[in-house]
């Protein structure tokens, strides 16, 4: 049985009696949310009579205004609340009992350090701003391994001054040792200048100031990747064919775009999937198996990717 089987199957057999109490409690909070929903409007339709009785005079425009900006804050104030008591809950009781069942640790408010986000450098580009949750650390098949949700973002200015802040990585970041020794620094990374700006995209790459751009023999690879180095023969003998393979039927399984990075003796690994990825939906049951099949795969994902990189011994990587 997969680990991804395993975890469906530890869910319908102990956990999801073990646990009903939540369900409850996500009914609970999600009618308040809709009771919630509905004295808005209805707030909101009142004042908008009122507004139309009086003739639309100017002077009660803003006061409407004010009233309606009023409730949407209270209610998504209101909302937000109930959410963030629920989710604290539903990753205790349930992530958390999903991870345990893999023999790992988990602390749903921490996250890997902006030192280890930095020093992966998937970016050149500094960010300003850094956190995250769902922290889980443990050994897999004598791999220590240590991954969690992370969000990175930046700011800029326009020539008026006008603030934008931008979402640098937001996803699963994970990291382990890799099993052939290295000395140099590798990237590889999403290959988005060639796709978009063809052979003119190629030119692009090599101004990057990580390294060199280093060619493959691997043409779905290079499709899907592009690779900087310190070291050309280096970046070769650790992209071996057999982990080139790998890199590419992970992303592909993972379904999103994937970052990595070789240094300091570790694979460093980025799931950019742009959203938090253990966060609970009011309005979908917990039994529901769209719920369950989306946190399972997550978790069987990132627990198998010890085993879907052979890092567990220099042979196995390649």
């Amino acid at each position: 049985m997969t680990m991804y089987g395993a975890l469906l199957d530890y869910f319908y057999t102990t956990l999801k009696e073990e646990i009903s109490f939540l369900e409850t409690q996500r009914l609970e909070a999600y009618a308040r949310v809709k009771s919630s929903r509905v004295y808005w409007a209805l707030g909101a339709g009142l004042l908008f009579l009122v507004f139309v009785n009086t003739l639309f005079k100017e002077e009660h425009l803003f006061a409407l205004f004010f009233a309606l900006t009023l409730g949407s804050a209270g209610c998504m104030l209101h909302e937000k609340h109930l959410t963030r008591t629920f989710c604290g809950l539903f990753k205790e009781h349930l992530i958390g009992r999903m991870v345990e069942y893999l023999g790992l640790s988990y602390a749903p408010q921490g996250h890997m350090s902006p030192h280890m986000f930095r020093q992966a450098a998937f970016f050149t580009r500094d960010f300003d701003t850094y956190g995250g949750d769902d922290l889980v650390k443990g050994n897999i098949a004598g791999v220590e391994v240590t991954w969690s949700d992370v969000k990175a973002t930046y700011t800029t200015k326009n020539t008026k001054g006008k603030s934008t802040r931008h979402t640098l990585f937001e996803g699963f970041f994970f990291m382990a040792p890799f099993p052939r020794l290295f000395h140099k620094k590798t990237w590889v990374l999403p290959d988005v200048a060639q796709k978009i700006l063809g052979d003119f995209g190629t030119l692009v790459q090599g101004l990057d100031r990580r390294g060199a751009l280093v060619k493959l023999d691997n043409p779905n690879f290079e499709r899907a990747f592009v690779v900087f180095s310190e070291d050309q023969i280096e970046a070769r003998y650790l992209l071996s064919p057999v982990i080139m393979e790998r890199l590419l039927a992970l992303k592909n399984h993972a379904k999103t775009p994937l970052h990595v990075s070789f240094i300091a003796g570790h694979i460093f690994l980025g799931f950019s999937y742009g959203k938090p990825s253990f966060e609970p939906a009011l309005s979908q049951p917990l039994g529901a198996f769209k719920t369950v099949e989306k946190h399972a795969q997550m978790l069987a994902l990132m627990y198998g990717t010890v085993e879907a990189l052979g890092l567990k011994s220099p042979h196995e990587a390649g």
